[in-house]
């Protein structure tokens, strides 16, 4: 468990422009506190389920950003595309023939768009992974499917200063088959 708050000074941070390119900035002074948990249950030695937590607080202590003419303060704001929570689930099995598997879902909870804080993303709720593998001696032959249940989402949403707002997409369902040999 890690429990942290850091205070920045002269931090770099994106914005989009009106035409949606990002662009980067220096805001005064950041607080960023939070707490992220990690933890392992083995059920039995080949038998072990997984969690992890994450809580971020990042506000803007001092940033004025230039809106057009004018600069706007977002004292207080949140800094956009954080997420306050993110957490994820696992179980892993690995049987003494060298089968192997596991199950892992994240989900990530909404966050702001823009330093403004005047919309949110509604973020994303158990995108779910599977790998199914096999090992001996010194050979691993992996299939790995990712977004299982095809799930559409925003890998990333964002609003300029102009109220524009992006969505880039996630990958669709998709998998790999992969070999790797150990020397």
């Amino acid at each position: 468990m890690a429990i942290y708050q850091n205070d920045v000074t002269d931090e770099i941070i994106q914005i989009k422009d009106a035409g949606g390119n990002t662009i980067y900035d220096n805001a005064g002074e950041t607080q960023k506190r939070g707490f992220e948990f990690l933890g392992t249950y083995h059920v039995t030695p080949a038998l072990n389920f997984g969690l992890s937590y994450a809580y971020s607080d990042f506000k803007y202590k001092s940033f004025q950003e230039k809106v057009g003419s004018a600069f706007v303060s977002r004292d207080g704001n949140y800094l956009p595309y954080i997420p306050k929570t993110q957490y994820g689930l696992e179980a892993n099995y690995k049987m003494a023939n060298g089968f192997k598997t596991r199950i892992q879902t994240k989900t990530w909870g909404n966050y702001y768009l823009d330093n403004a804080n005047s919309d949110k993303y509604t973020g994303y709720d158990f995108v779910t992974d599977l790998m199914l593998g096999y090992e001996h001696k010194e050979h691993l032959i992996q299939l790995n499917i990712y977004n299982i249940f095809d799930k559409h989402y925003a890998m990333q949403a964002d609003k300029s200063v102009y109220g524009v707002e992006s969505y880039k997409a996630a990958a669709p369902r998709s998998g790999m088959v992969s070999y790797r040999y150990k020397f």
